[in-house]
């Protein structure tokens, strides 16, 4: 394939489309409406879109695997993470990169390779950095990047970034400039990351991570997704 600049209208559509359908909990639809948008971006071209639809269904993948406990959807997810990064890199476009990168290093934390995944979320930070996406360029962003990486870097023995993991999550809490929805997921998100990363280590410090991240998930009724992740992790720390 060679690299190309065009974007397809027909696969932004359905991919927006399959977005709303992930967001709202229809996860095997929203998986069957990103396809259709990969199908229209090769058709066309769009080497980009191509590797965010892919990015997407990584994450319709680790819903589905979160969600039914099958692991095999994990399997999926890291093929699909692989090729966006892939597609990414053909699209000669280094802004391109900073989500692929991001996404694939959410699956490797799913699997535990946190060498690999804290790799990735450092490539990704440095793409925001140096080749911002002009779609995600925005603190808020780069700081949920953040999180993911110092998390990473915990689990890989770094224990003095937990002190900076806190920094970023405060800095996040006090953002206003990012949209209300953006913020709660992400945050929320990072405090679970907290509790997980300190569950062996620090058993009381993770609970008080786990109680604010259902703080901030209860007092938003939009975050579907991230309660249903909440409640499954509830269950968990019970048994």
């Amino acid at each position: 394939m060679t690299m190309s600049t065009v974007e397809s209208v027909e696969g932004r559509k359905l991919h927006a489309e399959a977005e709303h359908l992930r967001e709202g909990g229809s996860i095997q639809e929203a998986l069957l409406k990103i396809r259709s948008a990969q199908f229209s971006y090769i058709k066309d071209g769009d080497l980009l879109g191509l590797a965010e639809a892919l990015a997407s269904e990584v994450l319709a993948y680790r819903h589905l695997g979160e969600g039914t406990g099958h692991k095999e959807y994990l399997d999926f997810a890291l093929r699909a993470a692989r090729l966006s990064v892939e597609f990414a890199e053909k699209s000669g476009q280094k802004e391109a990169l900073a989500l692929p990168y991001h996404t694939l290093g959410k699956v490797l934390e799913d699997l535990n390779n946190w060498e690999e995944a804290k790799t990735y979320q450092e490539k990704a930070i440095g793409v925001m950095i140096n080749n911002p996406p002009p779609q995600h360029n925005r603190p808020a962003y780069i700081n949920e990047m953040r999180i993911h990486w110092l998390s990473d870097r915990y689990m890989c023995g770094e224990k003095e970034a937990l002190s900076e993991l806190d920094k970023v999550l405060a800095e996040l809490e006090a953002d206003q400039s990012e949209p209300k929805y953006n913020r709660d997921v992400w945050l929320s998100g990072g405090f679970m990351s907290k509790a997980t990363i300190l569950k062996n280590d620090n058993p009381v410090g993770a609970r008080k991570a786990f109680v604010k991240a259902g703080e901030i998930i209860k007092s938003n009724p939009d975050l579907k997704l991230r309660r249903e992740q909440w409640d499954r992790m509830a269950r968990e720390l019970k048994s």
